[in-house]
């Protein structure tokens, strides 16, 4: 059974798709299978809202990973978090995808962000798993880098 959360978010991911279907958007355009937490992270991080990001995180938040140039990642807490997060998004200029899905209860996402770089655009794309707390916030995040990598043209 949906709770509350639940409902407010299915309810603002409907409006969003009619607001697609207005706009008419391709399909190619379009977000699949949303899910509010990751899509509205993720977002916000793509557009330097740090603020709108760091309000989708539990204060306690666990952040494991691996990228090529860092190696493996660990931080613990929003604010640790964020200051990570600030760091690799200062220079975002467009999500270029954004998929989500579930393995049962954890709860994936895969984007990919466009960046800013002295040599010229560059991309990276990333994979997490993620948990959520009873009020939507992410509590545990676990993902993957692809790395830096020329955008191509």
């Amino acid at each position: 059974m949906l709770n509350d959360a639940e409902r407010r978010a299915i309810d603002r991911l409907w409006r969003r798709k009619l607001e697609q279907d207005k706009q008419g958007l391709p399909q190619s355009e379009r977000h699949r299978n949303l899910e509010p937490d990751s899509a509205e992270f993720i977002h916000a991080l793509a557009d330097r809202d740090f603020a709108a990001a760091q309000a989708v995180l539990a204060p306690d938040i666990e952040f494991k990973g691996h990228t090529p140039s860092m190696g493996f990642v660990e931080r613990k807490g929003s604010e640790a978090v964020m200051t990570l997060m600030r760091e690799w998004y200062a220079t975002a200029e467009a999500l270029e995808k954004l998929e989500t899905d579930r393995v049962v209860q954890r709860r994936h996402v895969g984007y990919r962000v466009r960046w800013k770089a002295d040599g010229g655009p560059m991309v990276f794309e990333q994979h997490a798993f993620y948990d959520v707390d009873d009020r939507g916030r992410i509590t545990r995040w676990q993902f993957v880098c692809s790395g830096d990598q020329p955008a191509g043209s």
